[in-house]
């Protein structure tokens, strides 16, 4: 085993590995996609954190700085009233149940609580079909609009 005796062989694979973690990253800083803020008059999807696909009364949505978080208030047999807080003043805020049985779901506009517009509060039919998908559209302040379609599960544990 005369190779291991060798100090540039040693040395280089204890640095090389290294190195490649470090290009990872600044190829990543350099040439990575950066978020820009919204555009008004433009359309922008918002992506479901992992909490929207698990039981547990909260579901969260996000792009760039702008974020909706779902808490689910109270729910009985036939209703689930949600509150939804935002990180941005909305001018409206709808929810549409999408069920594959059915070709053009209904929205249910959701209403503001506060007057900077940040917490809105609204009511979903239950209990919802299998596979159903909550199907989400949000009109901004600044005229922008932000769209998701997601997972319903959060609802399931309250």
């Amino acid at each position: 085993m005369a190779i291991w005796k060798n100090p540039h062989l040693v040395t280089a694979l204890l640095v090389a590995p290294v190195l490649a973690i470090l290009a990872y990253f600044a190829i990543d800083a350099l040439v990575g996609e950066k978020a820009h803020p919204a555009v008004a008059g433009k359309s922008y999807e918002l992506i479901a954190r992992p909490n929207c696909r698990r039981p547990g009364g909260t579901c969260q949505l996000a792009n760039a700085d702008f974020e909706l978080t779902f808490e689910v208030v109270r729910s009985s047999t036939t209703l689930a009233e949600l509150r939804v807080a935002t990180s941005h003043p909305l001018r409206q805020l709808a929810i549409a149940v999408a069920d594959p049985t059915t070709a053009r779901p209904r929205p249910v506009l959701f209403a503001s609580e506060t007057s900077t517009d940040t917490s809105w509060k609204g009511a979903l039919p239950q209990p919802l079909p299998n596979g159903a998908k909550l199907q989400l559209a949000v009109l901004a302040d600044n005229q922008s609009e932000f769209f998701a379609e997601f997972s319903p599960a959060f609802i399931a544990a309250r």
